[in-house]
C-alpha cells in the first residue's frame, strides 16, 4: 500500500514526510486508525491517564475506575502527529498556531470522528503557549525528551566529555560483553529474526512503568518497508540474535526507537547498555549532530550527556466532560502532572 503524504508548504519534515515509514505504522496498527489530515499524520486512541500519574494512589484508583469511567478516565482522543518516532514533533506541528483555517479544519475533523479530547503532543513551549491559550488549547506538561549532541571527532573523544567514573562505567561494561563473547553488528531490517525480537521488546514493555500503546509482531516483520530511514543493530551469541535496537534517521537527527533483549539474558553482560553505546558510536561515525534517546531511564541517559527537553502538550476538550475540566481545573491537571517538569522526579522513570 503506497500512503501518500501532501506537503503543506514544505511544513512536514523528518520522519512525518517519509511515505514509508507512514505506511508501515498504517499496516503494523490498523486499530489507531492512522491518517492523513491536510497533510500531516494523525491517530485515534484511547488516552491512559493514569499513566502519567506520580502518586501510587491516584494510579491506582484511576487505572481501576478506567473502564467504569471511560470518558473521563480512558477518553477516546485525536492525536495529531505520529504514535511512535520522532517523540518530539515541534517541528512539523507548530504551524497550527499560525494557520486560523488548519485549526478550523482541525476542530470540525475532531467534531466528525466524535472524539472526547484533541491532542496537539510533545511539543516545545517555546513561548508560543498565549497563541495555543487565543485558540482554546490548555498546555499540559508531557515527558520531557531525552537528546544527546553528538558532534564529536570520535567515540573516544566523546568519552573524554564524561566523568571519569561514567568513563570506567562504560570500558566496563564493554569488557563485560566481550568476555561473554557476545557482538553487535548493524543488519538489514529484513535479516532481524522477528520471533526472538518481539519477545526481548514484550519482556521490556512489561516492565515499563509507564507504558504507550504496544507493537505487534507485524511491526517488526513489515520494518524492511522503512528500510530507507530504518537503523537495526543487534546483539549476537553464536550467531544467535539475543537482543536488538532500533533506530530511524531524517533531517533531524537518529531518533532510538525499540530495544529488546531475550528475557533470560535480561540485565546480564551489560547487552543493554552496549546496544545504546553502539547507537552513539553510530552518530558520531555518520557525523548526525543528535541522537533523540526519548523519555524513560532518564538517569542512565543523563549519564551519558544527554539533556532533557521539556514538551508539553496542548489539549482541548470536545466531549461535556472534558470541556469542563481543561476550562475549569486546567492549573488542577497541570499541578497533578508537575512532576514531569522536575528533574529529580524523573529519575524513577
Amino acid at each position: 500500500m503506497n500512503y501518500l503524504i501532501v506537503y503543506l508548504g514544505g511544513i512536514v519534515s523528518g520522519l512525518m514526510k517519509s511515505a514509508e515509514y507512514i505506511d508501515l505504522l498504517v499496516q503494523a496498527h490498523p486499530a489507531l486508525r492512522i491518517s492523513t489530515f491536510s497533510g500531516l499524520p494523525s491517530f485515534v486512541a484511547r488516552l491512559s491517564i493514569y499513566e502519567a500519574l506520580d502518586n501510587a494512589l491516584l494510579r491506582f484508583f484511576a487505572k481501576y475506575l478506567q473502564n467504569f469511567l471511560p470518558t473521563l478516565l480512558n477518553p477516546r482522543t485525536l492525536f495529531l502527529g505520529v504514535p511512535f518516532e520522532p517523540y518530539d514533533q515541534t517541528a512539523s506541528l507548530t504551524h497550527v498556531v499560525s494557520s486560523d483555517n488548519y485549526d478550523d479544519q482541525l476542530i470540525k475533523h475532531a467534531e466528525m470522528l466524535g472524539v472526547d479530547l484533541l491532542v496537539i503532543p510533545n511539543i516545545q513551549e517555546q513561548g508560543s503557549e498565549i497563541q495555543w491559550a487565543e485558540r482554546g488549547y490548555l498546555s499540559l506538561p508531557s515527558f520531557p525528551d531525552m537528546v544527546l549532541d553528538t558532534q564529536f571527532e570520535s567515540f573516544e573523544s566523546y568519552l573524554a566529555t564524561l566523568s571519569q567514573g561514567m568513563r570506567s562505567s562504560i570500558r566496563r561494561n564493554q569488557r563485560r560483553f566481550k568476555k561473554a563473547a557476545f557482538s553487535i553488528e548493524q543488519i538489514p531490517p529484513e535479516c532481524l529474526d522477528v520471533q526472538p525480537a518481539y519477545w526481548g521488546y514484550c519482556h521490556f514493555f512489561e516492565r515499563a512503568r509507564v507504558k504507550w500503546y504496544p507493537h505487534t509482531p507485524s511491526y517488526f516483520s513489515l520494518l524492511p518497508q522503512a528500510a530507507s530511514v530504518a537503523k537495526v543493530w543487534v546483539a549476537t551469541a553464536n550467531k544467535k540474535q539475543i537482543g536488538f535496537i532500533i533506530a530511524f534517521h531524517d533531517d533531524k537527527g537518529l531518533h532510538a526507537g525499540r530495544i529488546g533483549i531475550l528475557p533470560d539474558l535480561y540485565r546480564q553482560h551489560a547487552i543493554y547498555f552496549n546496544l545504546v553505546y553502539e547507537l552513539i558510536a553510530y552518530a558520531i561515525k555518520n557525523r548526525i549532530e543528535r541522537l533523540y534517546l526519548e523519555p524513560t531511564n532518564y538517569r542512565f541517559k543523563a549519564s551519558l550527556g544527554a539533556r532533557q527537553v521539556s514538551l508539553v502538550h496542548f489539549v482541548k476538550g470536545f466531549s461535556n466532560t472534558w470541556r469542563y475540566l481543561l476550562k475549569y481545573h486546567g492549573t488542577f491537571g497541570n499541578k497533578l502532572l508537575s512532576h514531569l517538569r522536575v528533574g529529580e522526579c524523573l529519575e524513577k522513570y
